[in-house]
């Protein structure tokens, strides 16, 4: 059980960086940093080379295929026992899958065609749970660590519900990546 000591400190924590960051995104020079994009994206000085102008224009969904089948080559390649990994390396492969979730959706539009925006939907849909489980293992192999580091006498060994939790985890995790990589994708 994680004391309520640590839960306040952490709360306290999470508090101050959500106002710095706040604080960050509202100051003049994230302002003055928008504008420059803001005007660089409206001058398109990085279109004057005929190299990029001919990149530019090329369809959106050439570009937008290569660079999620790069994404998922990044996930598709990883050996599919999940339950041989470490939790950092587990931990990898969540936010493998968290930036190639990012790509699918921002890229999602490219894909209209029906056949291609249904398989976009069920891709999108797998995606998410395998990072619903990722999430869950990752919060719970990190409330241990935060646990162990709060406690005044940290056990030695990890709780069998705790074990059972991961093990049950580990289980879903790797049948949302067996279902993942079996599921046809949209590019």
């Amino acid at each position: 059980m994680v004391s309520p000591q640590l839960l306040l400190e952490t709360a306290a924590r999470r508090e101050r960086a959500y106002d710095e960051a706040i604080a960050r995104l509202t100051s003049p020079g994230c302002r003055a940093l928008l504008l420059e994009f803001s005007a660089l994206a409206e001058l398109e000085p990085w279109l004057g080379h005929r190299s990029r102008r001919d990149v530019a224009r090329r369809p959106v969904r050439e570009f937008a295929s290569r660079e999620v089948e790069t994404l998922w080559r990044q996930i598709d390649d990883l050996d599919t026992r999940l339950d041989r990994r470490r939790s950092r390396e587990l931990h990898r492969l969540r936010i493998c899958a968290k930036t190639l979730r990012y790509g699918c959706e921002f890229f999602g539009a490219a894909f209209t065609k029906p056949k291609a925006a249904a398989r976009y939907r069920r891709f999108i849909a797998r995606l998410g749970e395998l990072q619903d489980v990722l999430g869950a293992l990752n919060d719970l192999t990190t409330s241990g660590k935060l646990a162990k580091k709060g406690a005044a006498h940290p056990p030695r060994h990890e709780d069998e519900r705790v074990k059972r939790a991961k093990a049950d985890l580990l289980a879903a995790a790797a049948a949302a990546y067996a279902s993942l990589r079996k599921t046809k994708p949209f590019w």
